[in-house]
């Protein structure tokens, strides 16, 4: 995939990664955090920007919980509150 996405940038096309994420994920924190370290070795490997989008966000029950996740800058900001 690096190389392919290599070959695309050589011709003058400026790509973004877009990691799509379940949702649902967010009541389960081992699901989140896996999630979350699988996003960041894919961005590390294919070296393009990135962007995480969450999906499903319908289904999670705590919405107080979601608006606070991603309005926060670090996981301390979701712990300590």
């Amino acid at each position: 995939m690096s190389r392919l996405c290599s070959a695309i940038s050589k011709h003058g096309f400026y790509l973004c990664a877009a990691y799509c994420a379940d949702g649902t994920y967010l009541n389960e924190p081992t699901k989140y955090i896996a999630t979350s370290l699988t996003s960041v070795s894919t961005m590390m490997q294919m070296g393009l920007p990135h962007i995480n989008v969450l999906t499903k966000c319908d289904k999670i029950p705590n919405k107080d919980f979601l608006d606070k996740v991603s309005e926060a800058n670090s996981c301390r900001e979701i712990i300590e509150d």
